[in-house]
């Protein structure tokens, strides 16, 4: 008994009289002496946050643009020496004590000060309608955070603080929370002794299977975990896990680059992706009542771990052990999940203009893959991991539907997040579930900024080239795990005929086609990037016709999307609980009714002309 109080008095002095485990669903350290609790209702929009320092002084919560002190919105809090909370919302223009914001929007619920550790507890609105403050939203926020070991002496005389930081976190999208199954194990797929080569970019192979409990019998992956090594975490990029049936015994614990290869390890790397992992991830684990099926009698039994290793500096003597850890249950969930990648190029085909802030990279799953391939109920999209590069600053899922007034109508996105940080690519569980329909069509749009280059960014493999990829989450568990497309060929033989030197085109296409970075750089570069020509690249991506492909696990669906999904028709508009405006979503027919003709109404219109021109006969 004496040891049971001791251990409830160490968790009291550690974490004070509240278990904010238990009253908030997520939490974070945001450092060894900071921790941030926090619940969200998306219904009533509203956001509920606990801090726990480790001070007696002042602390300091906020939300930050870009990680940085000016222009965030921010709150400052302590206990005084009366046991009064004293607690301000304010408005940092700069780099010193944040005004009082004229518009109070952050709401203190509690506060007290024990054992060394003072905790606040304040709620806001998700949208504040105050000009000041940043929206939150199921994207990358950056918070910042401070504190003091005194308090002020009053409020306009708080001192700068002593300790202080920025962390990026999806306040939506959460962090994983415990998931405990009856009847559960793990396995972990690793490499092994890895030396990193001395080169700029490595992408690794290693082959391997799953365990043969789990081939024996189908099991259900609950939670995906990084086992990043800490002497090579600086060098490790990302981490996909293929599974395949290609592959034989002979090929068990092949390791080497993965172009270097057999034909069919590489052929692997286009099949099922199982698990994905990239800078800054942490565990993911899948909601109650849902998991990933894996093993059993027939199944896919082999793994293929791709390994994305980045080594600027060109070090040598790093090894590296990392993989992924898969928790799994024996009970059959309610839903299997499967993945779906939705992506671009990765080739020279992706090509941004240096010296600009905003270009966009667009890719598309077709109506006809989605026809082909989704159950007549749809599939239920539950978490999605967003995947660009340095460059890359935001990426959106756009969602497309036919209207039954016969007009494309543009749904709510399924994921946007117009805030990405490089190094916090976290999968993350969408706000809600989106029903995804056969006939549906999907649009990726990344966007990247390149005002700090002087050269063409292209797609590619390197962390200094590109990429645009989406990797959702849903169930039921269908063959689709991969839709894609690129702009058809016609579209570059227009710039190039406008831009690039004649005597260069044999070269470029060529390089296109088979996917030559080295040919088509220096040829590109060679291009006088006016707004003019970057205006004529921009539309190449978002005008041209793009061939799409889709793929089942055992081949590839090839589509000429000639007709882009667009906004134009019946663009999505957002509820504003500001205004009262209720969005646009499921009003496409209706809002056409005033002003405007469907193709339904154009029809009848037809037909009422020519009976009354056969009448007049």
């Amino acid at each position: 008994m004496k040891g049971l109080l001791l251990l409830a008095l160490l968790v009291h002095c550690a974490y004070g009289a509240h278990d904010l485990n238990e009253e908030y669903r997520f939490s974070a350290d945001l450092s060894p002496s900071y921790k941030l609790h926090w619940s969200f209702d998306l219904q009533a929009g509203t956001i509920a946050f606990a801090v726990n320092v480790s001070t007696t002084g002042w602390v300091g919560f906020g939300l930050s643009p870009n990680g940085q002190m000016p222009g965030s919105d921010v709150i400052i809090g302590w206990v005084d020496q009366t046991g009064a909370v004293q607690f301000k919302d304010r408005y940092a223009t700069g780099r010193f004590l944040p005004p009082v914001d004229l518009s109070q929007d952050w709401f203190l619920v509690s506060g007290e000060e024990e054992n060394g550790y003072t905790i606040l507890e304040f709620t806001r609105n998700l949208t504040s309608c105050d000009m000041n403050d940043l929206n939150i939203e199921a994207d990358t926020a950056r918070v910042i955070w401070s504190y003091r070991s005194s308090d002020p002496t009053s409020e306009s005389d708080i001192r700068g603080h002593e300790v202080a930081g920025s962390t990026s976190l999806n306040l939506l999208g959460g962090l994983p929370q415990e998931r405990v199954e009856p009847n559960s194990a793990d396995f972990t797929i690793l490499t092994s002794n890895v030396t990193i080569p001395a080169v700029d970019t490595t992408y690794w192979c290693v082959v391997s299977e799953i365990p043969s409990e789990v081939r024996e019998q189908e099991r259900y992956v609950y939670k995906i975990s990084p086992e990043i090594s800490a002497n090579s975490s600086a060098y490790v990029h990302h981490i996909i896990i293929y599974l395949c049936n290609e592959l034989n015994n002979t090929f068990l614990g092949d390791s080497s680059v993965c172009e270097d290869t057999h034909i069919d390890i590489r052929s692997c790397r286009g099949s099922e992706i199982i698990a994905g992992w990239a800078v800054g991830g942490e565990d993911f684990v899948f909601p109650p009542g849902v998991a990933l099926p894996i093993g059993g009698e027939n199944s896919r039994r082999y793994i293929v771990i791709e390994m994305h290793y980045d080594n600027p500096d060109l070090q040598t003597g790093v090894v590296d052990n990392s993989g992924i850890r898969f928790t799994y249950s024996s009970n059959r969930p309610e839903h299997e999940a499967g993945t779906l990648a939705l992506g671009g190029p990765i080739d020279p085909h992706l090509i941004i203009p240096p010296g600009t802030p905003d270009f966009t990279i667009n890719a598309f799953c077709s109506r006809e893959c989605t026809q082909a391939h989704l159950p007549s109920e749809g599939i239920q999209v539950f978490g999605n991991l967003l995947h660009t590069h340095l460059a890359g600053h935001g990426l959106v899922v756009d969602h497309f539907r036919d209207a039954e007034c016969g007009l494309l109508e543009q749904l709510e996105p399924i994921d946007e997040n117009r805030r990405y940080d490089f190094n916090y690519q976290q999968y993350t569980i969408l706000p809600k579930t989106v029903t995804v329909l056969p006939g549906d069509e999907l649009k990726l749009s990344c966007f990247y900024g390149t005002s700090d280059k002087s050269q063409v960014t292209l797609g590619g493999e390197s962390t200094r080239d590109e990429m645009c990829f989406s990797f959702l989450y849903y169930y039921p568990k269908t063959e689709l795990d991969y839709c894609g497309s690129l702009p058809v060929a016609d579209a570059y033989e227009e710039f190039a005929r406008q831009y690039v030197n004649s005597s260069m085109h044999s070269d470029l296409f060529f390089s296109l086609l088979i996917g030559n970075h080295d040919v088509a750089r220096p040829i590109l570069n060679t291009v006088e990037w006016s707004q003019e020509a970057i205006d004529a690249l921009q539309r190449i991506y978002l005008e041209s016709p793009q061939g799409s492909y889709c793929s089942n696990g055992s081949g590839f669906i090839f589509t000429n999307n000639d007709d882009i999904p667009n906004a134009d028709q019946c663009p999505y508009v957002s509820p504003d609980i500001c205004t009262g405006e209720p969005g646009s979503q499921g009003r496409c027919c209706s809002q056409l009714g005033s002003g405007s003709t469907t193709l339904s109404q154009l029809s009848t219109l037809a037909v009422l002309f020519i009976v009354l021109s056969i009448s007049l006969l």
